[in-house]
């Protein structure tokens, strides 16, 4: 049967589209021409109900590979063969790491993703499967974050010119990280914040949205700011995500609330949101209000519905550890209830 569950993280190449739950471990696709779904299985060494496994998705010359979050190494996918295989990570700096890795983007048959808890940057040699960090900008971006071994960042980047822009969620700070030389830039900023959600590119300036909910449009080169709108709340981190459009930007937020609208400030999109892809080619959002992706590609933005197909067995794992208690918006409320009952006569 299937069913709209929380995903963590998907990738599109083309028509095809691969994607993982928040809270059970499945790869699945669909194309999204035909709408054909398939079932791609398990990955077979993690648990069969598991949360926030892979946060990253990203698939390179008929392969997908599985970024890990709370999983303790990257599962690649064979698309042709249906086959999933294991490549290890260091054991030695992941012991006593809560999270992983999780923004991620695909250049040159490399995959690159960006440390949580691991303050390091993961790359994918996809040619021969081997793998190395890049960490040497480690120590001096540690010195200013007000929580050095806390979260690096949250999982949206910002891309422009070759380089990829990462706002720091402990700092006031940008990592810039230039793909095609491998090397790391710290960007230091004085803007009085504690540190940044959201950021993207929109006519050759970074637009980045800080924790408290302030908005700067800076330029890419000299990171001269220009304050756009602020609604600060003492204490208080704003979930907040932005995107270039056709238009313009596009912030998507959980606190449409307490912004103040002009017509000079970027359009406000209320509901709640979780970012499960943030690369060159587009953003990809999850709605926890419709139960639906929102893809914005830079110019459209488009949502898909992006189902999970369930059985008895695992549907009633679900139902126990109480995962669905908080997805019911995706299948509808009586249908939620039927499947209740149905499941506790059996």
């Amino acid at each position: 049967m299937l069913r709209q569950l929380e995903l963590s993280a998907i990738a599109i190449n083309g028509d095809e589209c691969w994607y993982f739950p928040a809270n059970i471990n499945r790869l699945l696709y669909k194309n999204l021409k035909t709408g054909e779904l398939r079932d791609c299985g398990i990955v077979p060494w993690e648990s069969e109900i598991a949360s926030l496994l892979y946060r990253g998705i990203e698939y390179v010359n008929g392969k997908v590979y599985l970024i890990p979050y709370a999983a303790r190494s990257i599962a690649e996918y064979d698309v042709e063969k249906g086959i999933f295989s294991k490549i290890e990570l260091d054991g030695n700096f992941i012991q006593g790491k809560k999270y992983l890795f999780h923004a991620c983007f695909s250049y040159n048959n490399k995959v690159f993703a960006f440390g949580v808890h691991v303050h390091k940057i993961l790359v994918i040699n996809t040619t021969d499967g081997s793998i190395k960090y890049i960490d040497k900008w480690v120590e001096n971006t540690e010195k200013i974050l007000y929580k050095p071994k806390g979260i690096l960042s949250r999982k949206q980047i910002a891309y422009h010119n070759n380089k990829a822009f990462l706002p720091l969620f402990y700092g006031d700070a940008l990592l810039s990280f230039d793909y095609v030389k491998e090397s790391v830039e710290l960007i230091r900023r004085n803007s009085n914040v504690s540190g940044y959600i959201g950021a993207c590119c929109w006519e050759d300036n970074i637009w980045l949205v800080a924790k408290d909910g302030t908005i700067f449009c800076v330029d890419d080169k000299q990171l001269k700011k220009e304050l756009i709108f602020a609604h600060k709340k003492e204490d208080e981190i704003v979930d907040e995500y932005i995107v270039k459009n056709a238009d313009g930007v596009k912030v998507y937020t959980s606190d449409s609330a307490k912004v103040s609208m002009g017509e000079s400030v970027p359009q406000i999109v209320a509901g709640k949101y979780d970012c499960v892809a943030s690369n060159p080619l587009y953003n990809a959002f999850w709605s926890y209000d419709t139960c639906k992706v929102i893809i914005c590609n830079g110019e459209t933005v488009e949502s898909l519905e992006l189902p999970v197909e369930m059985n008895d067995s695992v549907l009633g794992q679900i139902y126990s550890n109480g995962i669905l208690l908080n997805e019911k918006k995706g299948f509808g409320l009586e249908e939620y209830i039927m499947d209740i009952c149905r499941w506790n006569n059996e």
